[in-house]
């Protein structure tokens, strides 16, 4: 989230067996959170508990990961974490794992949608693409969010439950 490119921040290095670490979707789990805060307004947009079911399937094993699977990925250490496994480094200090892991979910979403629809109904861009496929009923709107990068679209295909997020600057 922008922050390894950042020397003005401080991460904190964590070692642990990777047997340990599992993967999920973050833009998922934002979404149930998104859907759960407005539940109470009656605005949801889809059942958070069923999100939270998702993401709770579809996590991975760390070493198991495929760079690009999810747009952002986060790891969660299913164990305890002793003090003496924790140091404070800066962001350059740390080896990337899954180098363009963004860019390289991005293109994959963009082939994704794109089978979705026939070859004359394609856009130029996932943004007019997505929008097509939703006024369709092909893909459903699942939560909008955002993050460092900006306003998020996340949506899940009708007939797959394929969960997918967008980055957009669309008010919609």
């Amino acid at each position: 989230m922008n922050y390894i490119t950042n020397d003005d921040y401080e991460c904190l290095q964590i070692t642990v067996d990777e047997n340990l670490c599992i993967i999920g979707s973050m833009d998922l789990i934002s979404s149930a959170f998104v859907n759960f805060i407005v539940e109470m307004k009656n605005e949801s947009l889809y059942d958070y508990k069923a999100l939270v079911e998702l993401f709770d399937s579809t996590t991975v094993k760390y070493g198991s990961y495929i760079n690009g699977h999810f747009r952002t990925p986060e790891i969660m250490v299913q164990s305890e974490i002793c003090p003496n496994a924790i140091k404070i480094v800066r962001p350059s200090e740390i080896p990337c794992k899954y180098p363009q892991n963004r860019e390289i979910y991005n293109e994959n979403l963009k082939q994704k949608l794109f089978s979705l629809v026939s070859p004359e109904m394609r856009f130029l861009d996932v943004n007019s693409t997505a929008k097509y496929l939703e006024e369709n009923e092909i893909i459903k709107k699942m939560a909008v969010h955002d993050d460092s990068f900006g306003m998020l679209h996340s949506y899940m295909v009708n007939d797959t439950n394929e969960f997918f997020t967008i980055e957009t600057t669309c008010s919609k």
